[in-house]
């Protein structure tokens, strides 16, 4: 049930869809769930696990979703899929040694925006130079946190950079109570608190109180209380991930295929937060979507305006008769003087 693996999921049975009936692959569905454990041991019965499971049957393409996924797959690929083509998406902080050494694997890089969101929440909130990376100390969490620090680095040196300590919820909340007014928070892949625990994205955004500005760049921690930023989405990479994964059940060979990104998509923005902190929407960038803003009457009744303009047509028609045959009127009235 977490939010970034459904997305992807949602995202690759529509690009599956969008093959011919013919074409159209059978997808199994297993899950890792690193996010709660992430251990050798765990590793290594979920390995046993999928060599029984899947023992006599062939499988087309194996993909794998987020870095956790990609780093078991190609390390028990031999075990496991020998020979199997791999497509993978979801991946921060992208290295080719992530792939161990394996060939025959293409997939889809996520390369969210950071600096488009930075350079936003700057704009916005004049006057503040550090910011703090709210991520966890799972695998994804480091990767996210160290992709959002060198592209903040690239855009604005002068900026104050820190990270979050990796402590409980609850002490965490009280540690962000001292955070100065000129500081906002950049919430990245925090799903595991210190204290190893599981937390849903609104746990974590209330732990921080409505003192704070918190920004993001992924829509599955785009929750009320985050101000928004530029964002990328999981199903994006789902469907990204998908159109390649046809290529090569088509025959074509991965190598071919080059690495894509798949990045953020649009700026979006919390009305609620926006009205809160005073900000004008005016000054949001070019093409924002605001989320949450309160809808006109021809929103909420888009048949009101076509009926409208067909009432005000007619009626400037009408008037436009009745001067005509005024004008007419008047000329037949001198001609009889």
């Amino acid at each position: 049930d977490y939010a970034w693996t459904v997305g992807i999921e949602t995202g690759l049975e529509a690009g599956f869809a969008s093959a011919p009936a013919a074409a159209r692959p059978a997808t199994l569905v297993e899950h890792l769930d690193a996010k709660r454990r992430d251990d050798p041991a765990s590793e290594a019965a979920f390995a046993a696990y999928l060599r029984e499971r899947y023992s006599g049957t062939r499988l087309a393409a194996v993909v794998a979703c987020d870095n956790s996924a990609l780093l078991f797959a190609a390390a028990r690929r031999q075990e496991l899929f020998r020979g199997v083509p791999l497509v993978f998406c979801g991946i921060n902080d992208w290295n080719p040694l992530l792939l161990k050494g394996e060939s025959g694997a293409t997939g889809v890089l996520e390369r969210p925006d950071y600096a488009a969101t930075a350079q936003a929440a700057l704009r916005l909130l004049p006057g503040r130079r550090r910011v703090y990376l709210v991520s966890d100390a799972t695998l994804t969490g480091r990767a996210t946190a160290a992709d959002c620090r060198r592209a903040l680095s690239a855009q604005d040196p002068k900026l104050e950079i820190s990270d979050v300590p990796d402590l409980p919820l609850p002490s965490l909340a009280e540690w962000a109570a001292g955070l100065p007014a000129d500081a906002f928070l950049f919430f990245l892949a925090y799903v595991t608190d210190g204290a190893g625990v599981p937390r849903r994205a609104e746990e974590v955004v209330a732990a921080f109180g409505a003192r704070l500005h918190i920004v993001t760049s992924h829509d599955v921690f785009f929750v009320p209380g985050v101000l928004g930023g530029r964002i990328a989405t999981a199903e994006g990479q789902g469907r990204a991930a998908g159109a390649i994964a046809l290529r090569v059940l088509a025959g074509e060979s991965p190598e071919s295929i080059p690495l894509a990104d798949e990045e953020a998509n649009e700026y979006r923005f919390s009305y609620a937060e926006l009205r809160r902190w005073g900000v004008d929407e005016r000054a949001l960038p070019e093409g924002s979507v605001v989320v949450g803003k309160p809808r006109g009457f021809f929103d909420r009744e888009p048949w009101a305006a076509p009926l409208l303009s067909s009432v005000a047509l007619f009626l400037l028609l009408l008037a436009a008769a009745l001067v005509f045959v005024q004008a007419s009127q008047r000329k037949a009235r001198a001609a009889l003087a």
